[in-house]
């Protein structure tokens, strides 16, 4: 048996690598590195194309519904800024820019279809930009000086400096989180010597570096879903159980003790607190807002949330579901958690592969979490996960093509 792919698959895996880094949305939020943020950011739109080659050749699952969200999203929002916000036809315009990465879906797709590489190459791409991810992490941690950690999001959106937590690196973990996922379920079907060992070890990594609190909680939670349906593999347990998770996360948050929350969380917990409550105020002036919502600003536009509320901390994105509510309305809101409870059911009935369920249980985890974060603020993730199952449920035809 080959130890390694041939040489002539090295471009295949390569090319895949890339499309789902760029898909996933990795480098989105990276301004500590210009380029690598502005391919992210024109992706969606340069890969759009690729998007026929799955669209003209296959039946997709849900296309209906993303198409849906897709005009809603890009045509009514904006529209409604520019009377309720005061914005102008460029800032409205720009608000958009990532809600077009649902589109990923479609056209990663297409991608993928048109290298074809085998479901264990794409196996082995996913899992070793997880371990790249792990090694990156640790070498920033160990090279880059303390004066390069920022107290502000101006300055950077990888290296943080708080006083509750010190400096931390805020990296994208969408693969890295895949690999522990991974290795969770490789344990529960064939234990072991060394499937604990590294989980307790990436779990170091994210107390010790990463120190993102509620992402942490979130994987943890996925982990002991995976371990739990591991014993029984039945549909309706999974489904079951991964809703049940996701409604404990997102309809337990307001029944904690907040006063003791905000002691252990720090600032972040007031921030978001006086963020609601400014948003909450602004939705009830007007009963057609909680149907269409108002849109939202950026700093193309000729106001911002600061200026508007008067309130320096206003992000849309540190609100979760009430940040969505407020851009999208009711109606965008449906839409979105739809997307993510056909990817649940998308990657679900994909198929039993190793790498298929750590998509489910990455899914599960951006469910969870999106009840504090947003979940349009990088939707590739999500689109990825639909689309390697999507392109998963078609291979053994393509991987006799290539034998």
């Amino acid at each position: 048996m080959a130890l390694a792919p041939p040489l002539r698959r090295w471009p295949i895996l390569l090319a895949t690598g890339f499309i789902l880094v760029m898909s996933a949305q990795i480098f989105a939020y990276v301004i500590d590195v210009p380029s690598l943020y502005a391919i992210a950011k024109i992706w969606p739109i340069v890969a759009a194309p690729f998007a026929l080659v799955v669209l003209l050749r296959h039946k997709v699952d849900y296309a209906l519904l993303f198409l849906l969200l897709l005009l809603y999203g890009l045509l009514v929002p904006p529209v409604i800024s520019l009377f309720t916000l005061g914005n102008n036809a460029v800032g409205a315009v720009s608000t958009t820019v990532k809600l077009v990465a649902f589109a990923n879906y479609f056209s990663t797709a297409g991608l993928l279809f048109l290298f074809r590489p085998t479901l264990s190459e794409t196996r082995g791409v996913i899992f070793g930009l997880g371990l790249l991810t792990f090694g990156i992490l640790w070498l920033l941690w160990i090279i880059e000086p303390l004066s390069a950690y920022s107290f502000s999001l101006d300055n950077s959106y990888i290296f943080f400096n708080d006083l509750e937590r010190g400096p931390r690196i805020y990296a994208p973990m969408y693969f890295g989180f895949l690999l522990m996922f991974a290795i969770n379920r490789s344990f529960w079907r064939r234990p072991g010597w060394w499937q604990l060992p590294v989980l307790v070890f990436a779990f170091f990594t994210l107390f010790h570096i990463y120190k993102e609190k509620f992402s942490i909680l979130g994987v943890f939670l996925c982990l002991g879903y995976g371990a739990v349906v591991s014993f029984r593999r039945t549909r309706l347990l999974q489904v079951g159980l991964a809703l049940g998770l996701a409604s404990i996360a997102v309809l337990g948050l307001p029944m904690l003790d907040l006063d003791r929350l905000s002691k252990a969380a720090g600032g972040s917990l007031e921030t978001r607190v006086l963020t609601t409550g400014y948003a909450l105020d602004f939705l009830g002036g007007d009963p057609w807002r909680w149907l269409f919502g108002v849109g939202a600003l950026t700093r193309v536009g000729p106001v911002s949330f600061a200026s508007l509320f008067r309130f320096r901390l206003f992000y849309l994105s540190d609100i979760g579901w009430l940040g969505i509510l407020f851009e999208y309305g009711i109606i965008g809101s449906v839409l979105i958690g739809s997307i993510y409870i056909a990817a649940l059911r998308l990657v679900d009935r994909a198929g039993d592969d190793l790498l298929l369920l750590s998509l489910f249980d990455l899914v599960l985890y951006l469910v969870i979490v999106d009840s504090v974060y947003s979940a349009v603020v990088s939707p590739g993730e999500v689109t990825t996960c639909m689309a390697v199952a999507f392109y998963a449920k078609q291979l053994p035809h393509t991987e006799r093509a290539l034998t």
